[in-house]
């Protein structure tokens, strides 16, 4: 897993200089070889490559964080320890719907993806309330909204 990691570290780096191609051979192998199901390949391949070939990495990046998290919530219930979890993982999260639904409202200029995006929002805020960054976007999305 280590070096999993490394090479998503490496391909970062990558991608900071401007060495794109690189960068996506590199987020590619990572997630042909973990065996972890991270998130984090995904995310960055949404960022990297334009269009719904992004936008379809970006949602996986998030449907794998929320298995993960439900996951986590379920072990705790069993063990008989209540509570939301962990603050990394809730934020990283937060972090992912919210990345999701700004490329969806760059993408999509005809507001066809204006729903998704709320939903996105509002997942993202009721997970960490005192975050700002989903509720400045929600509010330049729906000037009418309550938040």
């Amino acid at each position: 897993m280590w070096l999993e990691r490394a090479d998503r570290d490496v391909a970062d780096i990558c991608t900071g200089q401007g060495r794109v191609e690189e960068a996506v051979d590199m987020f590619k192998a990572s997630l042909a070889s973990d065996r972890h199901a991270s998130h984090i390949p995904h995310m960055y391949l949404g960022q990297v490559y334009p269009g719904k070939k992004g936008l379809r990495h970006m949602r996986q990046g998030v449907a794998l964080l929320e298995k993960a998290l439900d996951a986590k919530e379920r072990q705790r219930e069993a063990g008989g320890v209540a509570g939301l979890g962990d603050r990394g993982s809730t934020f990283a999260l937060y972090e992912a719907r919210c990345a999701l639904a700004e490329a969806l409202l760059a993408e999509d200029d005809s507001g066809g993806s204006d729903k998704e995006a709320e939903s996105l929002l509002r997942a993202a805020m009721l997970s960490l309330p005192d975050a700002a960054d989903a509720h400045q976007v929600c509010r330049g999305l729906s000037p009418a909204s309550p938040v």
